[in-house]
């Protein structure tokens, strides 16, 4: 009797940096599982010295990418480095298997075998972008530019739904997978390292047909969920500069760093501590065209501050008011109404809570009386108040236009001005709108503006207000 040849799959990882141990895809499989395919297993890495029980280690060919774009290479494009194969089988190197993958896995409708999960929480790349950005994972600047140049292609919106390249089934030498494939490693090249963020564009423009799998990554019966945070696992927002700085490490190469790192007793605190941090308010800004941040023009590169300012105020359930008057005509470092409006739409994503009503008022005709917000009296209690090229001489004005507003038990005003301008003239007038005494905190910081020289000195007044509920003294 002949026996029938089995069909080969390949199943592999890469793994370079030195950023984790090699994983075992095998440790949790139950005692004598078996598969009706032949698999091999490959680990591509940088370290030519990596041992595995498991997988058969091919070092990566030499390149002058950087090893986590390096990485991509074989993830991208196994058909590159598999020709003996008919269908591969990434995982990340943390995977486990709940059992083998079977001949049954490589079943499907589509002309060509192309298997992956849905992600389990993100619906579309707007929403993977700002979590890439939010973990520290990229820099705002390789994301916003990424995001602004398929913008041109396709609504972002519709950029859905969004895969998880966590584990890729694929028929690698059919030419409609190799074209892919060909084009994600493109777009990893030219933008963010992070593929999840060029995948869904170039599947969406290159028609590939994906059969998801079922479940997610966190409930199948393929794989199991696994963890991705904390303990010795350098993550991809690992802090390399901080790191060096905190541990006397400075001028150290960037593989020895991560060796002492992963020498250390593993904590999920310490991997929080030594995350790149990013600025939310920096992302929002740029996705909303605002100058608060540092890559839209006049760049005045409040974003820092300002999220820190804001944080405290996230969640809670009031009101926001922004009140502008239009810029100066010989005044070019005033706000425009145009980055009035923008602030604002950046700001409102990090005020989970707020709503916004905004305004913007032609100079001549300001009295604080006749004005388009019929709501104004009757809105729910105010928690952030921002005025725009507004000062001492409004004072009076809008005196009478917030007259009757609550406040909420606490809040924040901030002032946008030009420069060298104070707090001092609206104090008296916040203090007029509230029940009961003020306890207020004041700071100020600098701005910046591409019109300008190198500062624009106490541009920027925050107040912070709480309402004082200390019970009376009794005389």
């Amino acid at each position: 009797m002949v026996s029938q040849l089995k069909t080969k799959l390949v199943i592999y990882t890469v793994l370079t940096g030195l950023k984790e141990p090699p994983g075992n895809p095998l440790a949790r499989l139950p005692a004598g599982a078996q598969s009706d395919l032949e698999i091999d297993f490959v680990c591509f890495t940088d370290h030519p010295e990596l041992i595995s029980p498991v997988w058969t280690v091919r070092v990566l060919p030499p390149s002058f990418v950087t090893g986590e774009k390096a990485s991509r290479l074989p993830k991208a494009l196994p058909h590159r480095f598999f020709p003996d194969h008919d269908y591969s089988l990434y995982i990340d190197n943390i995977v486990e298997f709940k059992r083998l993958p079977q001949s049954q896995d490589l079943q499907g409708q589509a002309p060509y075998l192309f298997k992956m999960f849905k992600h389990a929480g993100r619906p579309n790349l707007l929403k993977e972008a700002e979590a890439i950005v939010g973990l520290g994972f990229d820099d705002v600047e390789s994301i916003t530019r990424q995001l602004d140049h398929y913008s041109q292609y396709l609504e972002l919106e519709h950029i859905s739904p969004l895969s998880t390249c966590t584990v890729m089934l694929r028929q690698h030498h059919h030419p409609q997978v190799q074209r892919l494939g060909e084009l994600w490693w493109e777009q990893i090249l030219s933008f963010s390292k992070r593929d999840q963020m060029s995948f869904d564009f170039v599947r969406l423009m290159t028609r590939t047909q994906v059969s998801y799998l079922e479940g997610s990554t966190k409930d199948n019966d393929l794989v199991f969920d696994q963890a991705n945070l904390g303990g010795s696992r350098i993550l991809a927002n690992f802090d390399d500069s901080r790191y060096a700085h905190v541990n006397g490490l400075v001028g150290a190469s960037r593989q020895a760093l991560r060796q002492h790192y992963r020498a250390l007793p593993p904590t999920f605190e310490a991997s929080l501590f030594y995350a790149r941090r990013n600025s939310l308010l920096d992302y929002h800004a740029a996705m909303n065209k605002s100058s608060l941040g540092h890559l839209v023009s006049p760049r005045r590169g409040l974003s820092h501050f300002l999220e820190k300012t804001l944080a405290p105020l996230a969640g809670a359930d009031a009101a926001a008011l922004a009140l502008g008057l239009q810029a100066r005509a010989n005044a070019p470092l005033d706000w425009t109404e145009q980055e009035i409006v923008r602030a604002v739409q950046a700001m409102a994503p990090l005020l989970s809570g707020h709503r916004f009503t905004q305004a913007v008022f032609d100079r001549v005709g300001f009295d604080g009386t006749a004005h388009p917000l019929t709501r104004i009296q009757t809105m729910d209690p105010l928690g952030l108040l921002m005025l725009f090229n507004m000062g001492a001489d409004q004072a009076d004005k809008l005196s009478v236009l917030l007259q009757g507003l609550r406040l909420l038990e606490q809040g924040l005003v901030i002032l946008f001005s030009d420069a060298n301008t104070d707090s001092h003239w609206f104090t008296p007038l916040l203090q007029s709108m509230a029940p009961q005494p003020l306890r207020l905190a004041l700071k100020s910081m600098h701005s910046l503006h591409d019109l300008s020289g190198p500062i624009l000195p106490a541009s920027v007044h925050c107040i912070e207000w709480r309402l004082d509920t200390a019970p009376e003294r009794q005389t």
